[in-house]
């Protein structure tokens, strides 16, 4: 047995409203966390990318705000295909907001 800040107790039981929230997660694992409510799957194209970390809160099924902010705030690169979003890092000419 654990204890756990509010904080935390929030981000275990935020599944239960059909919310995602992350603080400080990597990519890898928020784009995990998507997929596994979500049928157009994410990928990152970029180890370094899938190991970035942010933090924000999300409706589980709101995919499109989460690849909105990647890609407006932090420059990512967000290639639609039929059955998949992958993501890539910023391109190099376009300056990126740090998470």
């Amino acid at each position: 047995v654990a204890a756990l800040d509010q904080a935390a107790v929030r981000r275990h039981l935020a599944w239960q409203e059909r919310r995602l929230e992350f603080d400080e997660a990597p990519l890898a694992e928020i784009v995990g966390q998507f997929n596994r409510h979500n049928r157009v799957r994410l990928t990152i194209d970029d180890p370094e990318l899938s190991r970035q970390r942010f933090s924000g809160v999300f409706r589980a099924d709101g995919q499109e705000s989460l690849l909105r902010l990647l890609q407006n705030d932090f420059g990512v690169q967000v290639e639609r295909r039929p059955d998949e979003v992958v993501l890539r890092p910023a391109s190099p000419d376009r300056p990126r907001r740090e998470p």
